[in-house]
């Protein structure tokens, strides 16, 4: 295993150094943003987007992940291995969770260090950083299964239609739900207001939960999916 993950590092190595700067970068807009007195509100928003670009940037990395391996000799060989294919699934899936992991962990050093900088608890924007983690870790659960089976280029489209039923739901609560808080003084604090609600509040507590489960379940599939491919061609 050891050597499967050292050959996913290796190969998005360029991918992985592009997302370390880039992240260095997002980190250093936010710790400067108490600095220049912007407003608190103002500052949980943009550490908030900031951590959303750092993990959709990320994903974009991870693609590579896939596409790198849509090589059939490649396949013939690794199911010859120790690992064998299960072997080949599960390091793909530990190397997505290893590099998430490590950015959300970057993501909390960022927080700590804006709240410090700040000495205000209450800009604090891990706990949607943690949610962004969920839903990405979500989302591949659903996307990995059709890559192994379909290719990569099926994989992004299948990412593409889980955004837009995202967006769809967006829209039909926007047209049929309560979205009082966008015509009030204050929008921001109204949205936090009604994030902060017990129903929204049971909803993402549940969240990390779901998102566990689909990823070891997408997992088996994957390993049986894997399996039954044809690598002769």
């Amino acid at each position: 295993m050891k050597g499967l993950l050292y050959k996913e590092f290796f190969l998005l190595r360029s991918g992985l150094i592009f997302m370390v700067v880039f992240q260095a970068i997002l980190s250093g807009i936010c710790i400067s943003l108490p600095l220049i007195g912007l407003d608190t509100k103002m500052i949980v928003i943009l550490t908030a987007i900031s951590y959303y670009l750092s993990f959709l940037i990320l994903a974009l990395v991870n693609q590579e992940l896939f596409a790198h391996d849509e090589n059939r000799p490649w396949g013939n060989f690794v199911s010859s291995t120790p690992q064998t294919a299960a072997g080949q699934v599960a390091g793909k899936y530990y190397m997505i969770l290893i590099v998430n992991f490590i950015l959300l962990f970057c993501c909390y050093l960022t927080d700590v260090i804006v709240v410090c900088v700040a000495d205000d608890v209450t800009i604090s924007a891990i706990i949607v950083g943690m949610l962004i983690f969920c839903l990405r870790i979500l989302i591949y659960a659903i996307e990995i299964p059709f890559v192994i089976r379909l290719g990569s280029g099926v994989g992004i489209a299948v990412k593409g239609v889980l955004l837009a039923l995202f967006a769809l739901i967006l829209l039909c609560y926007g047209l049929f739900g309560d979205i009082s808080f966008l015509f009030r003084d204050d929008p921001v604090a109204a949205l936090h207001e009604f994030v902060t609600t017990g129903n929204v509040m049971w909803i993402a507590a549940l969240i990390p939960y779901a998102a566990a489960g689909a990823y070891y379940l997408s997992y088996r599939i994957s390993v049986k999916l894997y399996k039954e491919a044809d690598y002769s061609e």
